[in-house]
């Protein structure tokens, strides 16, 4: 008694790793942007988080003691303000309004004009002490006169920092008027172009 036994050509063989290789290009090219995805939407949350603490520190402050276009000669416009401006240009100012940091905001990465992004560097880097570093630098600049580009500065400009720029306008609201504050914050990530890399909150507050 005899049987047939019959395996696999050349041709059949090459044919589904071909088949195979496609497959896995298309795996890979997934993966590549999932990653990707997940980087951009980490940044996108960080920057938020920026902004919304400095919201959330105006709130917290009497507003005659917050610092306006029309106190801060930084802050200055001729005409409306428009957000959709170049950084440190059109009433947006570097937000240096709280001074320098005291010794216990030092482990505090939400407060200060900058912050490094921890997406931004490798797990064994200290991006707490990055950040405290770069905000000192960047005050320091600032108060010297040697920033005057604010976050559009070329010191700036890498991938890493995120920046921080506020405008800030009187408002009187209603009959009688109720004297407000209209307050926008900006994040802007550095090296990259400003119009797809930041992102900005409005605020108007009554105190």
């Amino acid at each position: 008694m005899s049987s047939s036994r019959r395996g696999f050509s050349l041709i059949e063989v090459m044919a589904a790793l071909a088949v195979l290789a496609t497959a896995t290009l298309g795996l890979t090219a997934g993966i590549i942007v999932a990653v990707n995805a997940n980087g951009i939407s980490a940044k996108r949350t960080l920057m938020a988080q920026f902004a919304q603490a400095r919201i959330e520190r105006l709130l917290a402050e009497t507003r005659t003691k917050i610092p306006t276009a029309a106190t801060f000669p930084a802050m200055a416009v001729s005409g409306a303000f428009i957000p959709d401006v170049a950084p440190g240009t059109g009433g947006w100012m570097i937000d240096v309004i709280d001074g320098v940091a005291p010794p216990l905001a030092g482990n505090n990465a939400m407060f200060g004009p900058v912050m490094i992004a921890d997406a931004s560097v490798n797990g064994t880097d200290d991006f707490i002490g990055q950040t405290v570093a770069q905000r000192t630098a960047t005050y320091n600049a600032w108060t010297s006169g040697g920033l005057p580009g604010g976050c559009g500065d070329p010191s700036l400009q890498k991938t890493q920092i995120l920046c921080r720029e506020v405008h800030i306008e009187p408002l009187d609201v209603g009959t009688p008027p109720i004297p407000m504050l209209r307050a926008w914050v900006r994040v802007v990530q550095g090296g990259t172009n400003w119009q797809s890399t930041s992102l900005w909150m409005r605020e108007d507050m009554a105190q």
